[in-house]
């Protein structure tokens, strides 16, 4: 899973991205209960080999969320740092629905 602490883990990102990320990272606390804390894992580059310097611009966000934790793959774009992130909401297959399989419920009265 790649389980780094939120210092390594923002030494690893760009640092154009990295600003975005700090709060989250070092202020995580999620809720009332000072137990829960989100964590940055999976951290990887979209960028070529040959960029010079630490370039990860994609990582996996697990978030405490009733009594589950969520995962979220964001993917930022190291070289347009400006531009916002894809997300890919995981394992929740059911967070976006198909919408031609959504149920039908119009009233005939």
């Amino acid at each position: 899973m790649n389980n780094v602490s939120p210092e390594v883990a923002l030494h690893r990102i760009s640092p154009e991205l990295r600003p975005l990320l700090c709060s989250v990272v070092r202020n995580g606390r999620v809720g009332l209960d000072s137990t829960n804390f989100l964590r940055v894992t999976d951290l990887k580059t979209g960028c070529t080999s040959l960029t010079p310097g630490p370039c990860c611009d994609r990582f996996k966000l697990h978030i405490p969320y009733a009594g589950e934790t969520l995962k979220w793959d964001i993917i930022f774009n190291a070289q347009y740092p400006e531009l916002p992130p894809d997300f890919i909401f995981g394992e929740d297959a059911e967070f976006l629905p198909e919408p031609s399989e959504l149920p039908v419920s119009i009233s005939t009265h």
